[in-house]
């Protein structure tokens, strides 16, 4: 994305926070701003070998992603996609999923785990969005916006995914293939540090970044694994300080 200079997000984000931060802060944006290209490049490469493919990534819609987002938090694709089309059958618009109530919901998404917990956070979000934009969506609607500013994943897979904007996808396993990739420690909960997302805003890439956040979550599910990550098929193999022996694999 270019700002208004004709300098890009990315570029503008690494000497603002070099400015503020600690000689640590400043040597983490320098690796991997270094790195950025061959990043992006090896994981679009990937990503066209993989065969990875959901209905959601099929579609801009952004009810249909919104849907997505609620199914996949802390749950496989795979098990994901099963439910995925069946609640878009029962509720195939905003209204209609917003009308439904906490049980009804839980219906539907408990075969998935956490049924009672994503049932309530799926209609405290729904209620939100309803409240701001109605039950339906046009297409100026930028429904991200309605969400609370603690929902950043949530609202950043909108933004990319629904809406094309260019940004960064920040998860537990995202978070974990940049530790690796660059031997840096984010610190617990990442995905709720700013200097995480800062750097995950400088790998993402200009163009194709909806394909590049796509092959980065499906990188950190199939290969950069929690517990023996598959190393010697990993397209990133090369240039990974993790890979390279450069840190030894963490307790479980």
């Amino acid at each position: 994305m270019l700002l208004a200079d004709g300098r890009s997000h990315s570029a503008e984000l690494a000497p603002r926070l070099c400015h503020d931060s600690t000689l640590y802060d400043i040597n983490a944006v320098r690796k991997v701003t270094r790195k950025k290209k061959y990043f992006a490049q090896k994981l679009l490469e990937w990503s066209k070998t993989t065969g990875v493919s959901y209905p959601w990534r099929q579609t801009d819609n952004p009810y249909d992603v919104l849907v997505s987002e609620f199914l996949l938090r802390k749950t496989r694709a795979d098990k994901a996609s099963e439910v995925y089309t069946k609640l878009l059958n029962k509720y195939p618009s905003l209204g209609d999923l917003n009308k439904a109530d906490t049980d009804e919901i839980r219906s539907v998404v408990n075969s998935l785990g956490l049924g009672k917990t994503r049932s309530i956070w799926m209609k405290n979000c729904l209620k939100k969005i309803c409240e701001r934009f109605g039950n339906r969506i046009s297409s100026e609607d930028r429904i991200y916006q309605a969400l609370d500013k603690n929902q950043k994943y949530l609202r950043s897979a909108l933004q990319c995914f629904a809406y094309d904007e260019n940004c960064a996808i920040l998860d537990v396993n995202v978070s974990r293939v940049i530790e690796r990739m660059f031997s840096i420690d984010l610190g617990k909960e990442p995905h709720k540090r700013t200097f995480a997302w800062v750097l995950a805003s400088i790998l993402v890439p200009e163009k194709f970044y909806k394909e590049y956040n796509w092959a980065l979550l499906d990188l950190g599910r199939l290969i950069c694994k929690a517990r023996k990550p598959a190393c010697d098929i990993c397209p990133l193999r090369k240039s990974c300080e993790y890979a390279r022996g450069h840190r030894k694999q963490p307790a479980d």
